[in-house]
C-alpha cells in the first residue's frame, strides 16, 4: 500500500515506503490532533504518539474509578465502583478561536450551541461582599456601561483600566529579539503611562495572573498586545467565550480520536518518545511503551511535527550525546533552537470538589475570587455539564493560578489550603476540620486535588518571543516541523486558539515542503490556516486619540477622590506621600498634551501611504517576514526579521495574516453602535430647543440611522476582506446588533 511503513526484523525499526508520506507527530495535545487532522486530510501516513494514555494535554480529563453512590463506609474497597471524568483544566473557548470552531464544526461537524454554553463575560467575588461582580466583554455601549457601574472599580479606574488595554493594543511596538527596550512587561507599560493609577495596575495583574498564571511584571507586554487586539470587537455582541457542557475528553478529545481513526491516523498512547535523530534530514525517533521496558522501537518517517511543551521538547532537541545514536541531534543542525532552555512552565492547582447537596452560592459563570491568597478561580459544573448526572448536588472545580503561593508541596495539602481559602469566602461551606473530614458538606470519594506538575502551562514572558521556535526551518532541518502555543503565531498568547492554530501551520508547512521536495505539487487539498479579523492600527489608535481626553479626565476625577479622602482622614492633602497622585495632578495639562501628540503623530503615520499596517513601508509597526513554512523564503532563525512586530501578522497569505478593519468602516460602526444606545436609552430625557421632549419617532429614527451605519460598516468591512484577498474561503461572520 503506497505510503505504509515496513517494519525491519532488526530491533523493530520501522523505515519509510517509497510513498514518502509518513509523518510521525509527538504529543497529543490540541496542537499534534489539529496537525494530525490535516495532515491525513491531505493524504499523509500519520502516527502519533502521546506520553500519557489519554490524549488532549492540558484539554485533557481524567477518568476517576470511585465507589457508588450508596457505598458503606466500612467497605469502600468491595463496594460498587462508578467511572467519573474530571477535566485537567477548567478552559474558556473565545468567540474569536476561528481555527478551533472550525476544527469543531467543520472538521467534527458539530453545533457550537449544541455544545457549549454562550458566557459574556466573568464574575469576580470580593472576601466579604455578599453579591457578585460582573465584567462584560466590551462588545456594545450596554456592556461599556455596565461594566462601569461593576463596582470592581470606582467608574473612573474602570474606564481607565479599559483605556489601558487600548493604548496597549496601539502601541508601536518593535518585537526584535535584541532590542532590549521592546522588552516592555505589562506593568512597565502601565507605569509608563501619565493617566495610569495603583488600582488600575493591580487589577491588570489580577487579570493576567487569574487567566495565565503569569504576574503583569513578568508578562510580555507585546504578546498581551496581540491578545488584546484579537479581543476587541466592538460593536458586535458575541459572547466573550464558551463553555463546553459536558468533559473536554466526552465532548471534545474522544470525539477528535475518532475522527482522527477515521481518517487513518494511528495512534500510539502512553508511548514516551526518548530520542530524536536525523539521517540524511529524516527523522528517526526512539519510544518506548512503558519506560521500564528494556526494549526500544525505532522508527523512521519522512517528516517530524513536535507538538510538546517547553520541557519535553527542550529535552527532546538538545538531550544526549550526539554519539550515543546514530544520525544528528536537532541543536546540531539548528542552533537558534538552543533558547528553547530559556522558556518556563508553571503547573495550576485544581481541585474539584463534589458536595452532598445542592448549594445555591455560584453563578454561572467563571467566578474569580478577588483578593484570595492564591489566585482563585471558581466554576459550578454541576449548572454546565448536561452530559453528566450530578443528582440535583453541587460539584465545582477550584483553580488556582498562584501555585507558588501554596504552603505545601503535597497535593492534598495544596487541596485543603485552597479549600480553607474558599470557605473565607464562602463562610457557609462546612468544609470540616481536615482533608477528607466526613463531618462536612463534601463528598470526599469523589473530590479530588492534583497538582498538575505533568500538564504545566507555558508562561508567556518577556522575551520569551525571540525563543520561540517557528514553525519551520526549511534551511537547516526541512522535514522537521513545530508545533504547540509555545510556538510563534500571530495570536502569540498561550491559548487553545494558538495550540490549534500552530497544529494547522504545522500542517501547511509541512505540506508545501513536501511538495518542493518531491517535486509532485501539493499532496492532497491545500491546508489553510484560517485568518482572524481584527481592527487596523489606524483604528485603534484614532480610537485612542479620540478617548485620551476622558482618560485625563477620569484621572483628575480619581485624584480628586484621593485627594477627599485624605481630607476626610485629617491628614495633609499634598506632600504626604513623596509623590502623590494629587501632586502629581499638577503635571496632567503638560503630561497631557505630550501623549496627544505622539497619539497624533502615530496615527498619522499609521494613515499615511495608504498602509495603515505598515506605515510608509518602513517595517517601524510590522516588518515583513518571509511566508510561514515557505520553503523558498529565507531562513531567518532567532535574528534577522524576528523583529517584526506581532509576529507577522501581515506577511501575506501563506503566513498567518489577519482580516482588518479599516478606520472607515470601524468608524461607522463605533458610530452606529453609539447612535444606537442614545435613541434607545437617552431619547426620554432628550429635549427640543424649546424644552420639550423628543417625538418617539424621532427617537426611532435615530434607533434606525445608528443600525443603519452599524450594518453599513459590517459590510464595507466584509466587502474589503473578499476584495483584498479573492482566495480565501473563510469570512468571519460579523453578527448585526441585536
Amino acid at each position: 500500500m503506497t505510503g505504509a511503513r515496513v517494519h525491519s526484523a532488526k530491533r523493530g525499526t520501522a523505515q519509510p515506503a517509497d510513498g514518502g508520506n509518513t509523518v510521525a507527530i509527538i504529543g497529543g495535545g490540541l496542537a499534534g490532533m489539529s496537525a494530525a487532522m490535516r495532515l491525513c486530510s491531505a493524504g499523509f501516513d500519520v502516527t502519533l504518539y502521546e506520553a500519557h494514555d489519554r490524549l488532549g494535554g492540558n484539554a485533557s480529563s481524567i477518568k476517576r474509578v470511585v465507589p457508588g453512590e450508596n457505598a458503606p463506609k466500612t467497605d469502600q474497597q468491595n463496594a460498587d465502583k462508578t467511572a467519573i471524568e474530571q477535566d485537567v483544566y477548567p478552559h474558556m473557548f473565545c468567540d474569536w478561536y476561528d481555527n478551533f470552531w472550525d476544527l469543531y464544526e467543520h472538521d467534527l461537524g458539530r453545533k457550537r450551541d449544541d455544545y457549549f454554553s454562550p458566557r459574556q463575560g466573568v464574575s469576580m467575588l470580593r472576601k466579604g461582599d455578599a453579591q457578585y461582580s460582573r465584567l462584560l466583554n466590551n462588545t456594545s455601549m450596554e456592556a461599556l456601561v455596565e461594566n462601569m457601574q461593576s463596582g470592581l472599580l470606582s467608574p473612573a479606574e474602570t474606564f481607565l483600566l479599559g483605556y489601558s488595554m487600548l493604548d496597549l493594543a496601539a502601541h508601536p511596538f518593535d518585537r526584535s529579539s535584541f532590542d532590549q527596550l521592546n522588552k516592555l512587561d505589562v506593568n512597565g507599560f502601565i507605569y509608563s503611562r501619565g493617566y495610569s493609577t495603583e488600582n488600575v495596575a493591580e487589577m491588570e495583574n489580577y487579570i493576567l495572573t487569574l487567566i495565565w498564571s503569569i504576574q503583569s511584571e513578568e508578562t510580555a507586554a507585546a504578546t498581551y498586545q496581540n491578545f488584546l487586539r484579537h479581543c476587541f470587537k466592538f460593536p458586535d455582541n458575541s459572547p466573550f467565550s464558551w463553555l463546553l457542557k459536558g468533559s473536554l475528553d466526552k465532548q471534545l478529545i474522544a470525539p477528535l480520536r475518532e475522527e482522527l481513526e477515521k481518517r487513518g491516523c494511528r495512534i500510539e498512547t502512553g508511548a514516551t518518545v526518548s530520542t530524536v535523530r536525523l539521517c540524511d534530514d529524516r527523522p528517526k525517533i526512539r519510544w518506548k511503551r512503558n519506560p521500564a521496558d528494556k526494549r526500544a522501537h525505532v522508527n523512521s518517517y519522512d517528516y517530524l511535527v513536535m507538538a510538546v511543551g517547553p520541557a519535553a521538547l527542550t529535552s527532546l532537541v538538545m538531550g544526549g550525546d550526539e554519539h550515543t545514536s546514530e544520525g544528528k541531534r536537532l541543536i546540531s543542525c539548528e542552533q537558534s533552537l538552543s533558547q528553547l532552555q530559556r522558556m518556563s512552565a508553571v503547573p495550576i492547582p485544581v481541585v474539584d470538589v463534589y458536595f452532598k447537596h445542592k448549594l445555591d452560592l455560584f453563578p454561572k459563570d467563571h467566578v474569580g475570587l478577588g483578593g484570595s491568597k492564591y489566585g482563585l478561580t471558581v466554576l459550578d459544573i454541576s449548572q454546565l455539564w448536561s452530559d453528566h448526572d450530578f443528582d440535583g448536588k453541587t460539584a465545582i472545580i477550584i483553580a488556582a493560578s498562584d501555585a507558588a503561593s501554596i504552603p505545601s508541596a503535597s497535593c492534598n495539602g495544596q487541596g485543603w489550603l485552597m479549600l480553607q481559602e474558599l470557605k473565607e469566602f464562602y463562610p457557609g461551606i462546612n468544609i470540616g476540620k481536615h482533608w477528607r473530614d466526613p463531618d462536612c458538606d463534601i463528598d470526599w470519594h469523589r473530590t479530588n486535588a492534583r497538582s498538575n506538575v505533568d500538564y504545566p502551562l507555558f508562561l508567556n514572558s518577556v522575551g520569551s518571543w525571540g525563543w520561540r521556535p517557528e514553525a519551520a526551518y526549511p534551511n537547516t532541518m526541512p522535514r522537521v516541523f513545530f508545533a504547540g502555543d509555545l510556538c510563534r503565531t500571530d495570536v502569540d498568547m498561550a491559548t487553545v486558539e494558538g495550540a490549534v492554530q500552530s497544529g494547522f501551520q504545522a500542517a501547511k508547512a509541512l505540506q508545501k515542503r513536501d511538495a518542493a521536495l518531491t517535486g509532485k505539487g501539493i499532496r492532497g487539498p491545500e491546508i489553510r490556516v484560517i485568518a482572524h479579523t481584527t481592527y487596523s492600527t489606524a483604528s485603534f489608535r484614532a480610537a485612542k486619540l479620540m478617548l485620551m481626553p476622558l482618560a485625563y479626565g477620569a484621572l483628575a476625577m480619581t485624584a480628586y477622590d484621593q485627594w477627599k479622602a485624605h481630607l476626610a482622614e485629617g491628614a495633609t492633602p499634598l506632600g504626604k506621600a513623596e509623590f502623590s497622585l494629587s501632586e502629581y495632578l499638577l503635571l496632567v495639562p503638560m503630561q497631557f498634551t505630550m501623549d496627544w501628540l505622539k497619539g497624533a503623530y502615530w496615527l498619522v503615520r499609521a494613515l499615511s501611504d495608504g498602509g495603515e499596517d505598515d506605515p510608509l513601508k518602513t517595517g517601524i509597526l510590522y516588518k515583513a517576514l518571509p511566508p510561514v513554512g515557505d520553503g523558498d523564503g529565507e531562513h531567518r532563525g532567532q535574528t534577522g526579521a524576528a523583529d517584526g512586530d506581532a509576529a507577522g501578522l501581515h506577511a501575506g497569505d501563506d503566513g498567518h495574516e489577519d482580516h482588518v478593519i479599516d478606520l472607515g468602516a470601524a468608524t461607522l460602526m463605533a458610530l452606529g453602535e453609539c447612535a444606537s444606545y442614545a435613541s434607545k436609552h437617552l431619547s426620554g430625557d432628550m429635549k427640543k430647543a424649546d424644552g420639550t421632549p423628543v417625538s418617539p419617532a424621532v427617537a426611532a429614527a435615530g434607533s434606525v440611522l445608528g443600525a443603519a451605519a452599524n450594518i453599513g460598516g459590517t459590510i464595507i468591512s466584509a466587502l474589503q476582506k473578499q476584495g483584498g484577498s479573492a482566495t480565501d474561503p473563510y469570512i468571519r461572520r460579523w453578527r448585526a446588533k441585536r
